[in-house]
């Protein structure tokens, strides 16, 4: 188990129970309820989330329990460029876009979806994030 979680016990009994691929990348992790009136322990095990991963070894999927989807993209230096949330009920949940400087400075981000939104960074010459600016009706700006 090369030292990774593999249970956790929490205060009412449940377990929950880790899951690792090949590269010992966390993969799943399931709650076991110790009230179940299942008796299987198939129904008993509760999947609150499934991961997968890009060749990079970033996170591209998680399927959650209430099969919600976090889908992310990156780009060729690994910085997260796109989010998506969806569930199967409704196509598309919320896209969460991101756009960065030529040193990687996080500069932009667009919210579409249930809360539209975009938010602006500013740094100063030392790369500190000196200010944000939520643009929408009123754009309200947050000094650093």
């Amino acid at each position: 188990d090369y030292g990774r979680r593999q249970t956790l016990t929490l205060p009412d009994s449940s377990t929950l129970n880790y899951s690792y691929n090949k590269f010992g990348q966390l993969s799943a992790i399931h709650l076991h309820q110790t009230n179940s009136e299942a008796n299987d322990s198939a129904s008993a095990a509760k999947p609150l989330v499934t991961l997968s991963y890009d060749s990079q070894g970033n996170i591209k999927t998680q399927q959650f329990g209430n099969s919600i989807t976090l889908t992310q993209q990156f780009d060729v230096f690994n910085r997260l460029i796109q989010q998506q949330l969806t569930h199967p009920a409704q196509a598309l949940f919320d896209t969460c876009t991101y756009n960065y400087d030529s040193i990687n400075q996080l500069i932009a981000r667009k919210n579409e979806g249930v809360s539209s939104h975009n938010t602006n960074f500013e740094y100063n010459s030392l790369g500190q994030l000196i200010q944000q600016t939520l643009a929408s009706d009123e754009d309200i700006k947050i000094t650093h």
